[in-house]
């Protein structure tokens, strides 16, 4: 039989302004109705780049805004009722396209203009969970349970695991072995393709993308599922690591 948990591994915890914030996917299983998270106002994410910042009080007597492009470096946040279709794209896409940020902590810079000045941002940015961490607020998790009465899944340490007589589904056997072989194909090179030479990737992202290009509509290798597995490989090796120092 294979070792399960009744209980979820305990979601790895950052600490942002005095703030506990947990990882989107994560926040998907927080609660026991995975649809609690449509009630959230906002999730959050780090940034930096150019953008358009909206100038506090400026506007005119058509309601026009000045703006003044700035640095922007730091936590942001998106406003989900200014962006309604951002959690369900990226829940199954693992990627939205937004328009509008807000600054949550860090700096905002134009010559004598700071994040102080500013209200609110606009930026035309794709947020690709193959490249950006999302985050949700623990806190407003909490708030949603409390305000509808939706338990919170029980979690567990890692090491807390049990033995259980349910057994992998066919489908999750599926996604990990499709995984396996794309990358043994990457590995030696074995393409169906005799006229293909595989180059190496410069980064993760690189390599996700040739395997959804190469593979569309693979069960398990949709480029969300292969971030999030790939991410979870990785830190299972380095949790390995790091405890046999």
């Amino acid at each position: 039989m294979n070792k399960v948990a009744k209980e979820i591994d305990l979601p790895e915890i950052l600490q942002v302004n005095n703030e506990d914030f947990i990882n989107f996917y994560d926040a998907l299983e927080y609660l026991e109705f995975e649809g609690a998270i449509s009630e959230l106002d906002n999730v959050y994410f780090q940034f930096n780049g150019f953008v358009e910042g909206c100038i506090k009080d400026s506007a005119d007597e058509k309601g026009d805004i000045k703006t003044e492009k700035v640095f922007l470096d730091g936590w942001v946040s998106i406003e989900l009722e200014d962006a309604e279709d951002f959690l369900a794209e990226f829940k199954e896409n693992g990627e939205s396209e937004v328009n509008y940020l807000s600054l949550y902590q860090g700096k905002a810079k134009n010559n004598q203009l700071t994040e102080n000045d500013f209200e609110y941002y606009l930026a035309e940015i794709n947020v690709d969970s193959s490249e950006t961490d999302v985050y949700v607020k623990k806190s407003d998790l909490d708030a949603i349970s409390d305000q509808y009465g939706i338990p919170k899944k029980e979690w567990n340490a890692a090491d807390d695991l049990i033995e259980d007589d349910v057994p992998i589904t066919l489908r999750e056997e599926t996604t990990y072995l499709n995984i396996i072989a794309v990358l043994l194909v990457y590995i030696d090179g074995a393409t169906s393709d005799s006229n293909e030479k595989l180059e190496g990737f410069k980064n993760k992202t690189q390599l996700i993308d040739y395997i959804t290009d190469k593979y569309p509509g693979c069960p398990g290798l949709s480029s969300r599922n292969l971030s999030e597995k790939l991410a979870e490989a990785r830190n299972s090796l380095d949790q390995y690591l790091n405890d046999r120092k």
